[in-house]
């Protein structure tokens, strides 16, 4: 079985604690089964961290404009 873990996160924000958890617990998953991750970011990339691939997608937010004032 190969499963797709899917973090969605508003592409600006750099680090999340909730992102953190999510990756802990896809690798500790990756020890029992086939799991690769997709990661809203603002670049594309791919790379493998723990066996674990994680795939970085390009994205905007239509809310964007709102981070100035408005808190995380």
């Amino acid at each position: 079985m190969k499963v797709l873990a899917v973090i969605i996160i508003a592409p600006h924000m750099q680090a999340s604690g909730a992102v953190n958890a999510a990756l802990g617990l896809t690798h500790a998953l990756r020890k029992k089964i086939a799991i690769s991750v997709a990661l809203m970011a603002n670049e594309d990339s791919e790379v493998v961290e723990n066996d674990v691939k994680v795939r970085k997608f390009k994205c905007s937010n239509y809310f964007g404009f709102t981070k100035s004032f408005l808190p995380n």
